[in-house]
């Protein structure tokens, strides 16, 4: 993301329903997962680890556009509460 983008993110995130939808997105891109059904069909994989490596940019790009902000979705992810 440029510098114009990761503002526009950072004024997502710092909007409380804004943090929600983000945390939600990730949730459902995977981000959080370290793991992947090995009896999945390779199409199922490679679905998923696409989905996931698009969830690791968005966290990635959380994480330039508001450190803060990036560290209360860990801890969101790590409470369960994601």
């Amino acid at each position: 993301m440029n510098k114009d983008e990761l503002l526009r993110l950072n004024n997502v995130l710092v909007d409380k329903d804004g943090f929600e939808v983000v945390a939600l997105l990730l949730k459902q891109l995977g981000a959080f997962e370290r793991n992947y059904n090995h009896t999945a069909s390779d199409r199922e994989v490679f679905m998923t680890q696409g989905y996931r490596n698009k969830g690791l940019w968005l966290l990635d790009n959380c994480f330039k556009a508001n450190p803060e902000k990036y560290i209360e979705l860990l801890n969101k992810n790590e409470r369960g509460n994601l």
